[in-house]
């Protein structure tokens, strides 16, 4: 465990905030789609997906959902957190990329796109353009494309991350896809490119507690696979009994 500094909190939309942490000594760089442990005093350890890491600055993408995170969201320039990681398997896909993510789950995108710069192209599907706010902008000022729907149409296409990004699989060719956010996201985009002969790499979430692969609390359901040792990412094949302990069977 590493002490960070909060150097920056930066609302980037009306429900997430990134932080932007200096650890006090050096942490190892990160691959795309790893992640740190972040803890707070009094609080737990939870896993965060690295949305950028520049010279020794790590920045996460936070929501609020429970204490920890929406402590971490209204964390100020100079609060102290610790900082373990990075954890994972990076996951950098070749070729062109097409991301389809759905609210925080775009956060592995922004350090993706600094990595990838016009080789990726994100789909981003919120609620709401309140829910989009800054994330296209820090996408693609690192070269990504970025198309956006919203499920009431206030902002890009009118429809949901998977919507869209069939209507762009139907135009253009990608060597490679890769999705992050809701499992019922996740499944349905699943689901729809198995009928196109294509098969999703897909971010997994579980629960991580020693992020060594002592504790076996984030195994995949039905497999030994443990996340933090060989995700987060897997394949969607080999993610469904996740998927369908978390959204239901079909």
């Amino acid at each position: 465990m590493v002490s960070a500094r909060v150097v920056d909190n930066l609302a980037v939309t009306e429900t997430m905030h990134l932080l932007v942490l200096e650890p006090l000594f050096p942490v190892e760089s990160p691959g795309p789609m790893q992640f740190y442990m972040v803890w707070l005093p009094g609080l737990e350890e939870v896993p965060m997906s690295v949305a950028d890491f520049v010279g020794r600055r790590v920045s996460i993408l936070v929501k609020p959902r429970g204490p920890t995170t929406s402590a971490l969201a209204s964390s100020r320039p100079g609060n102290i957190v610790g900082v373990r990681g990075p954890f994972g398997r990076p996951f950098e896909p070749p070729g062109k990329v097409l991301a389809v993510a759905g609210g925080s789950g775009v956060a592995p995108f922004i350090y993706m796109s600094r990595l990838l710069g016009s080789r990726l192209t994100v789909v981003y599907g919120a609620r709401s353009a309140g829910e989009v706010g800054l994330l296209p902008s820090l996408l693609e000022s690192n070269g990504a494309s970025v198309a956006v729907a919203t499920e009431d149409g206030t902002a890009g296409y009118r429809g949901t991350a998977v919507d869209l990004a069939l209507e762009l699989l139907g135009r253009e060719r990608y060597d490679n896809v890769v999705a992050a956010g809701p499992p019922a996201m996740l499944k349905a985009l699943g689901r729809a490119l198995k009928g196109m002969g294509l098969e999703p790499m897909i971010s997994v979430e579980a629960m991580v507690k020693c992020g060594m692969g002592a504790c076996g609390s984030c195994a995949l359901p039905g497999t030994t696979r443990l996340l933090c040792l060989e995700g987060p990412v897997f394949r969607y094949s080999e993610a469904l009994g996740w998927l369908e302990e978390v959204v239901g069977e079909e």
